[in-house]
């Protein structure tokens, strides 16, 4: 959370970057630590230049149905 405060809230791209790393070395085991490595390979991308995002986008444009509900 403390990279994710850095990277969205208070816009300083090197203290999220030195946040998501230290988390990573730190706690290698911990389940969020893929989360915090695509946090860090993404940071400071716009959502339109990361291809998996755009993947799923283009899916619900399409028509697919994402409501598993009804």
């Amino acid at each position: 959370m403390v990279g994710y405060l850095y990277a969205n809230h208070l816009k300083n791209m090197d203290m999220a970057k030195q946040a998501y790393a230290t988390f990573i070395r730190n706690y290698p085991e911990h389940e969020l630590v893929k989360d915090a490595q695509w946090e860090l390979d993404h940071l400071g991308k716009d959502v339109n230049q990361i291809e998996e995002l755009n993947k799923i986008l283009s899916k619900d444009s399409t028509g697919a149905k994402t409501d598993t509900a009804g």
